[in-house]
């Protein structure tokens, strides 16, 4: 797998096709993105295989929480594949879950 583009243009086959992962969605204690506009489905499949390839290598013990807040109902994000990552995370032997995210209201 090649390395994920920080953008890739929508409605595009390399949109499709490339993986793309916005670096800005990397935090110090998180990681998240606005589907698609800074994560599309091939960035969430490099994502999991990324992170349970550096879990194992690391001999650590292969569970991980996965967070859904509100904004994860998104009309795209049900008419494609939301469980992309998690698939993934299966593929490479690490357990995962959701948890629920409380929505802050501001």
């Amino acid at each position: 797998m090649t390395r994920p583009l920080p953008t890739v243009t929508p409605n595009t086959w390399e949109f499709l096709r490339d993986a793309m992962i916005a670096p800005t969605g990397f935090r110090e204690y998180d990681a998240r993105w606005k589907y698609p506009d800074e994560i599309n489905l091939p960035g969430m499949t490099a994502l999991g295989l990324g992170l349970g390839t550096q879990i194992h290598k690391r001999g650590l013990k292969p569970e991980i929480a996965v967070g859904k807040g509100p904004e994860m109902a998104l009309l795209d994000l049900k008419r494609t594949d939301p469980e992309a990552a998690f698939r993934m995370l299966e593929d490479m032997a690490v357990k995962s879950g959701a948890i629920a995210v409380p929505h802050r209201h501001r």
